[in-house]
């Protein structure tokens, strides 16, 4: 048993460097002093607080009288996903004992991170403040078209700075081609990166998972087997997302490691993983989202 819990805790620190390399939505991760559970813990509140504006000062009657009100904005989590892999105790021996070794870092990887990412790219851009739908095919569009939601998030009183601006591949080819450069005589190597702009975290998102829509398979239904996410609707071309728009909690994270002589079941590794986890866009911050993708067919 105590193998079991040591290799579980390593499974664990390769699994937390692995989410923050790999995922683009890490970043947007809220922080637990910002929300509070209710009493059955599945749904969380965010306080929203609403004022009235000054008035005119009075000299015989003073101040006038304002209200305060404060309401609570509820968020339920829906995303309750898990898998458990068997390995065989034989066939990791015979594999030099690599399958267990890189069972969980290979599916966060290549599975868990991409379909949380997905997931919530889709909710943001459904609850977006500010939507476009367009085709933008060449660089001069594509700058045209950033700087229109950068300027009109600012008008809607959203901060000019400190977003993230991620975006598909295509687009981003598109945005750096826009931008002239200069090179001189004896240069050896040539950057065209575009890590900010005016202010705004640059990110690319690889296609598939940035998608105005997913489906997600159950894993045991006939035809969802395989498990994972079927992107929908059309590719995004960019979202502009305050991060202060948005809360987004991986509220449970479960690793599970049992040993072949400690799994009643077989002689095998048991291996079990499940994630709950949501993300929501504020009510009053909705403007801090800013999306553009195609329109739909």
């Amino acid at each position: 048993m105590a193998n079991s819990i040591t290799l579980t805790d390593k499974f664990i620190a390769a699994l937390d460097e692995v989410y923050t390399t790999e995922s683009k939505t890490a970043r947007l991760e809220t922080s637990g002093v910002l929300v509070r559970s209710t009493d059955d813990g599945k749904t969380w509140k965010i306080g929203k607080l609403t004022l009235q504006g000054a008035g005119t000062y009075s000299r015989a009657n003073g101040f006038p009288k304002g209200n305060v009100v404060l309401t609570w904005e509820s968020f339920t989590f829906e995303n309750d996903r898990g898998r458990t892999f068997s390995v065989d105790a034989m066939d990791d021996q015979e594999a030099l004992n690599l399958v267990v070794a890189n069972v969980l870092s290979t599916f966060l990887r290549e599975k868990i991170v991409p379909e949380m990412d997905a997931v919530r790219f889709a909710k943001y851009y459904t609850n977006a403040g500010i939507k476009t739908e367009e085709t933008i095919s060449t660089a001069a569009a594509a700058k045209a078209a950033l700087s229109r939601d950068l300027q009109a998030q600012v008008d809607k009183d959203v901060p000019a700075e400190g977003k993230v601006i991620f975006c598909s591949p295509a687009f981003y080819g598109l945005l750096r081609d826009s931008v002239g450069r200069t090179t001189f005589n004896g240069d050896g190597s040539i950057n065209q990166r575009i890590n900010d702009w005016d202010g705004n975290a640059v990110v690319q998102v690889p296609s598939s998972r940035f998608n105005t829509s997913v489906t997600l398979k159950d894993g045991t239904t006939s035809g969802q087997e395989e498990g994972g996410y079927t992107a929908a609707g059309k590719t995004i071309n960019y979202m502009i997302i305050d991060p202060r728009a948005v809360v987004q909690i991986t509220k449970h994270q479960a690793i599970r490691s049992f040993s072949p002589d400690v799994n009643q079941e077989a002689d095998a590794w048991k291996i079990d993983y499940r994630v709950y986890h949501d993300a929501w866009v504020l009510d009053n911050k909705k403007n801090g989202i800013a999306a553009s993708a195609p329109a739909a067919d």
